[in-house]
Formats: structure tokens, C-alpha cells, sequence
């Protein structure tokens, strides 16, 4: 017995099947290539209801000076190999610094460092100056008062519309005790447990 073969018409708002005569409503937003382009300022408010850790991540340029900056597009990728990842916008006068860089260190913020983060955020003549920090094997600052801290050597680099996201495989962690610092809806917070 050969096996019946079923099709679909599209007619209107509605298609039919021909085995069981059922009809079905199709999606009331209509064919995807008809919904409204997605605002900017839509999609960032959006995105800042997903609450996100505080890092500043630094390398050492090729000059022997010191680059850092703040992030919370840091994420772990992977265990095995450690994998993290973070981005930077290619418009960012530290974008040449971290793409020639082998190595570069990852500092997670405590609840404490929400000064240093808008420093690092913003444009600063120094941005290191008076900033407690040693120096790792990535040559990097590891910066005094996070609750963790990161090395490591440059994994992959991929370019992704007005960003360039980083992979770097983790060399050494450490890490401290103490709250996390978060960035949520524009604001800084607190990390605090629920029980």
C-alpha cells in the first residue's frame, strides 16, 4: 500500500490539510520580511533588563603602556579547554591595543569598584593613575579589591556587526571573597543572594 501523501495550500488567513479538513489560524504577525526594522533604542533597553557582571579587562600595549577598559559583555564559553569571551567596539581607540595583544587579564569587580568602572568607561587622560594593580603572567594589570581575576592568551577574534568579539583561552583564575558588582537598566548594583 503506497503512503498517502498529505498537502498544504496557503489561502487567506487560513491552510487546509486534506486528511483531516482542519484548519488552523497562521500567525497574526504575518510573513517576517513585514515587521517593522528593530529600533536601537528599543533593542538596548531591551538588553538591559539581562543583568550582567562588571569586569575591566586590560592587556599591554605595544609600547609598554597599559589599556583597559570596562565590560559586561564578558561570558564563559567553555571547560575544556577554558574558554571565556568578551567584545569591543571596532570604533574603540583600544580596539588596535587588544587586537595585537597575545595576552590580556580579565578583572571581575567587587560591589565596591562602581567608580572605577565609570572611570574606565569614559574617556581619561589615565585611566591607571592611582589605581592599586600587580602584574600577572599576562603582563597585564590585576587590578587590587576584585573577586576575580583572569589571564589569558589570545584564542580567536571574530568581527560581528559594529563589535569584535574576543575568545581567549584562561591561563590562570584566582579568585577572592566579597560581592560582585552588576550592571542592570542603566544603573550599577549588588550581587545578593535570595536565601
Amino acid at each position: 500500500m503506497r503512503p498517502r501523501v498529505l498537502t498544504v495550500r496557503a489561502k487567506g488567513p487560513y491552510h487546509r490539510t486534506t486528511s483531516k479538513k482542519r484548519r488552523f489560524l497562521m500567525s497574526s504577525v504575518g510573513h517576517p520580511h513585514t515587521l517593522p526594522a528593530l529600533g536601537t533604542r528599543v533593542f538596548r533597553d531591551t538588553l538591559a533588563q539581562f543583568a550582567t557582571g562588571v569586569t575591566i579587562i586590560c592587556a599591554r600595549a605595544a609600547d609598554g603602556s597599559y589599556v583597559g577598559f570596562t565590560a559586561s559583555s564578558f561570558n564563559s564559553v567553555s571547560l575544556d579547554p577554558p574558554l571565556i569571551l568578551w567584545s569591543l567596539a571596532r570604533r574603540s581607540t583600544n580596539l588596535a591595543a587588544f587586537e595585537n595583544a597575545d595576552r590580556y587579564a580579565v578583572n571581575v569587580l567587587s560591589s565596591h569598584h562602581s567608580e572605577l568602572a565609570r572611570r574606565f568607561s569614559r574617556v581619561h587622560a589615565d585611566r591607571f593613575s592611582g589605581v592599586p594593580f600587580r602584574l600577572g603572567w599576562s603582563e597585564a594589570p590585576l587590578i587590587e579589591g576584585c573577586i576575580a581575576w583572569l589571564e589569558c592568551r589570545h584564542h580567536a577574534r571574530h568581527r560581528a556587526g559594529d563589535h569584535v568579539i574576543f575568545v581567549g583561552e584562561v591561563v590562570t583564575a584566582e579568585r577572592s571573597h566579597g560581592t560582585g558588582l552588576v550592571f542592570h537598566h542603566g544603573k550599577f548594583a549588588t550581587t545578593s543572594p535570595l536565601e
